[in-house]
């Protein structure tokens, strides 16, 4: 004897696909906060790399800091023995490849982990790195762009008063939370002024694809979340702080 089967009926498929929509309304915004939040484990992560590498650099070198490849100096964090040309509308700033390989010749490549190439970038970052395309259409290149989502704080040079390939403020002469590096802000009206070399000043912002901050780096080896508001606070005031962090002046910054 054969029992007879049917499918569902119109109402079980509208309840059950009611019950699947009901159920993703709750799962997706925990799914995508989870990714944001591994997201920035590891853009955390990255940063106290370069956290450890500053300090690994200072004590190999009598405790001078790395320079920060601020302006025409040659010979930095980023890069070393070759450099992309500091005006970004110049055609000679190296192919996407070639900027990438340069990072080999950074001074603290050495002191960071076997896949130190996967630490330049925040793992949400999506560029643009390779700038072919937006040379050819406005002749301008984004020559450190390629390279990292980093930027150094310009403080380790006095924000330019300090001249020369390696002339750098001493380490002994920060505070231990002093900031050297942050996550640099790259929104499309920035980021053809910004990315001109391996350094920035603070008022040059923080990063906002973190949504409620973004990781800074120590110069006493750690590294931590800062809150955009806070981040720029410190760039506006006019006293020396974390950020504004030049000890040759009392206000942090020139």
């Amino acid at each position: 004897m054969h029992r007879k089967t049917h499918g569902f009926t119109m109402i079980e498929l509208l309840v059950t696909i009611s019950l699947i929509a009901l159920l993703l309304v709750f799962l997706l915004p925990g799914l995508t906060t989870g990714r944001r939040n591994s997201a920035f484990t590891q853009c955390i992560s990255n940063m106290r790399m370069f956290a450890i590498a500053q300090q690994m650099y200072a004590v190999d070198h009598d405790y001078n800091t790395v320079h920060p490849n601020w302006g025409p100096a040659t010979g930095g964090w980023l890069y070393d023995k070759k450099r992309p040309n500091g005006s970004f509308y110049s055609p000679s700033n190296f192919s996407y490849a070639e900027r990438i390989d340069l990072r080999e010749t950074g001074l603290l490549y050495d002191y960071l982990s076997a896949d130190a190439d996967d630490l330049y970038h925040c793992p949400v970052d999506e560029g643009p790195f390779d700038d072919t395309e937006i040379f050819q259409e406005t002749g301008k290149r984004l020559p450190v762009r390629a390279m990292t989502s980093y930027t150094f704080n310009g403080a380790f040079v006095g924000y330019g008063s300090k001249t020369g390939p390696y002339n750098t403020i001493g380490y002994d002469r920060f505070k231990d939370r002093d900031i050297f590096m942050w996550e640099a802000l790259a929104t499309e009206e920035s980021s053809f002024g910004f990315w001109n070399d391996g350094a920035n000043q603070p008022n040059e912002g923080l990063e906002e694809r973190h949504q409620d901050g973004a990781p800074v780096g120590r110069i006493d080896g750690s590294a931590d979340k800062l809150q955009r508001s806070e981040f720029l606070d410190m760039a506006a005031a006019n006293v020396r702080n974390d950020l504004r962090c030049n000890p040759d002046h009392p206000r942090g910054y020139r």
